[in-house]
């Protein structure tokens, strides 16, 4: 009985800034139920979700769905803690390591979520860092302090997508690489990829689905947002003078971002 009490008085500690706050990574540690580990993993998402509905900024007519989704997420978040057979204290022990799994640097935080060597991840982080250093004006804006989680092929084919939920770039480390910035190299879909980001920190209110923003065989692409002629026309002005045959949309598309 005592046990249960220490558990009871344990999981009301258990919040989404605390649990943000650990070094959780995919692989279970040894000592780990893998039925406890998966909540753990769970908890995680779960704690982006919310804190990232905290802070998003939504117009006001949306305000209400957006807290109805944050509360939905918190039940969720406490059905799962509920779950947990692991107390506070427990899950800190199981957990330590010298080796950080959550790295923040100048422009993005990065966070191993991978199979790879951490050498590996430090070296990723390199890489999609100085990526990010390089950009420029409502670029560099929407780049700062994003999320970059290195995942593997089991968790995105592609190489990188944008999570709006969890406000965080997904990144599949078994494709990063040094690159230049060639037309749908890593360093072209990272820049996509915050597009869709930049939509989700500033809602644009004109039709940028419509046809006239096609530029790419991509942007013809049917997503469930409807926002990849917007993403692709954000990655091309980067490069503006790489792209001449959409110089002309790219202009109109900033004309529109100053509205």
């Amino acid at each position: 009985m005592k046990h249960v009490a220490k558990w009871i008085t344990a999981s009301e500690e258990i919040t989404p800034e605390w649990v943000l706050s650990l070094n959780i990574p995919k692989r279970k540690p040894q000592d780990v139920n893998p039925v406890d580990h998966k909540v753990i993993l769970d908890l995680v998402d779960n704690a982006y979700q919310i804190l990232n509905s905290r802070k998003t900024n939504l117009p006001s007519h949306l305000q209400n769905i957006n807290k109805e989704e944050k509360d939905f997420s918190l039940q969720i978040f406490n059905s799962k803690v509920k779950q947990l057979r692991m107390t506070r204290d427990e899950i800190i022990d199981a957990y330590s390591n010298d080796k950080q799994t959550t790295i923040k640097k100048s422009v993005g935080t990065y966070i191993k979520f991978d199979s790879l060597s951490y050498d590996k991840f430090l070296y990723n982080i390199d890489v999609v860092e100085n990526v990010l250093e390089s950009l420029k004006g409502y670029h560099k804006d929407v780049a700062q302090g994003v999320k970059v989680k290195f995942v593997g092929s089991g968790d995105i084919k592609s190489k990188a997508v944008y999570k709006t939920s969890q406000d965080t770039l997904f990144i599949n480390s078994s494709k990063v690489k040094p690159s230049g910035n060639e037309y749908a190299g890593l360093e072209y879909v990272i820049v996509h990829e915050l597009g869709h980001r930049y939509l989700k920190m500033h809602p644009q209110h004109w039709d940028y689905d419509s046809q006239e923003w096609a530029t790419t065989k991509y942007s013809m692409v049917d997503s469930m947002t409807g926002e990849e002629k917007f993403a692709e026309l954000f990655a091309l002005s980067n490069w503006t003078s790489k792209y001449p045959q959409y110089v002309d949309k790219i202009k109109k598309f900033e004309e529109f971002l100053k509205k």
